[in-house]
C-alpha cells in the first residue's frame, strides 16, 4: 500500500513548482483548515533555515511543547519532512493522510503540486497529534510559497542570497521582497540578515504590517568558547545571556542558533 501512496505523491511532480497560494487555501479550506490548530514559528532564507528550524523545534520540546517539524527537501526518505517530537511520520501515517487528501480533491476537481500535496500532509499530521506548535520552514521564497497560509507567533528570515531566480527574481532585493511576504500583521520578525539593501526592505515591509523587526546582530553577541570535531561551545549575551552548547561546526551555525534563541525569546516574551 506504502509503495502505491508513494508512487502516487512522487507522481504529484510531474505537475512542477506553481508559486501561488490559490490551490493551496481552496485545499485547507477542503480539510477545515488543520493549519489553525496550532501555534506556528514560519522560517525562510537562502541559507540555515534548516539549521534554525531544528535549534527552534528542539528548545520548544525540551520546553515540554508537543512540537512539529516540517522542513524541505528530504535527504533520504520523505518521511524526514514530517517530524513530531523528534520521530518522523510513518508511512502509514502518509498512507492515511494522502487518502484522506485525494478523496477531497479529486471531489473538488483541485490539482495540487507536490510540494503542496506534501504541505496539506504536514498540517493534517499535526492537527491529528495535537501539537502546541510547529516550526514551518519555507519551501521557497515565502509570499507565494504553499506554506504561506499560516499565520505565525514569530516569522524568521535568516539571510538572503541569490537562489530559484527564474522564480524569485534576478536580484536580491527582488528576492527579498518575496521573502519577506510570510511577514504578518502584528508579528514580529526576526533576521540575521546584514545587507544595508535588504534589511531596508524588511523595515518596509513590517511598517507596513505594523509587525516589528529584530536583527540578531543587535539583540543577541556571541563569542565561541570552544570547538571540537563534534561540537561547539559559545557564550551569549544581551537579550539571552547564557552558554550553550551545538552539535553542528561553524561560524554560521552560532549564528544560526542566535536567530533561533531570538525567535525563541519573542515567544517567550509573548509569554509561552
Amino acid at each position: 500500500m506504502t509503495s502505491e501512496t508513494f508512487d502516487y505523491l512522487f507522481g504529484l511532480e510531474k505537475f512542477g513548482i506553481k508559486l501561488g497560494l490559490d490551490t493551496m487555501q481552496k485545499l485547507v479550506g477542503l480539510l477545515d483548515h488543520p493549519e489553525k490548530a496550532f501555534k506556528t514559528v514560519h522560517v525562510a532564507g537562502t541559507n540555515g533555515k534548516g539549521s534554525v528550524s531544528a535549534f527552534i523545534a528542539s528548545v520548544l520540546q525540551k520546553a515540554g511543547y508537543k512540537t512539529g517539524l516540517y522542513t524541505s527537501p528530504h535527504l533520504i526518505k520523505f518521511n524526514e519532512r514530517i517530524v513530531f517530537d523528534g520521530e518522523q511520520i510513518t508511512d502509514r501515517e502518509i498512507a492515511h493522510f494522502t487518502e484522506i487528501i485525494k478523496e477531497k480533491i479529486e471531489k473538488a476537481f483541485i490539482q495540487p503540486t507536490f510540494f503542496e500535496f506534501t504541505t496539506a500532509i504536514a498540517f493534517l499530521y499535526f492537527a491529528h497529534k495535537n501539537v502546541d506548535f510547529a516550526v514551518i520552514e519555507v519551501g521557497m521564497g515565502g509570499r507565494l510559497d504553499a506554506t504561506n497560509v499560516i499565520i505565525p507567533e514569530v516569522s524568521v528570515i535568516t539571510n538572503i542570497g541569490l537562489e530559484h531566480q527564474e522564480h524569485l527574481g534576478d536580484t536580491l532585493t527582488k528576492i527579498a521582497a518575496e521573502k519577506a511576504g510570510i511577514i504578518k500583521e502584528n508579528v514580529p520578525a526576526v533576521t540575521a540578515e546584514k545587507n544595508k539593501k535588504v534589511l531596508e526592505i524588511f523595515s518596509e515591509v513590517c511598517k507596513d504590517k505594523n509587525a516589528e523587526l529584530y536583527r540578531v546582530k543587535d539583540k543577541i553577541k556571541s563569542r565561541k568558547l570552544d570547538s571540537s570535531l563534534h561540537s561547539q561551545k559559545f557564550k551569549t549575551t544581551g537579550a539571552v545571556k547564557d552558554e550553550f552548547e551545538i552539535k553542528l561546526l561553524g561560524k554560521h551555525q552560532i549564528t544560526n542558533a542566535c536567530t533561533a534563541l531570538l525567535a525563541l525569546d519573542m515567544l517567550r516574551t509573548k509569554g509561552f
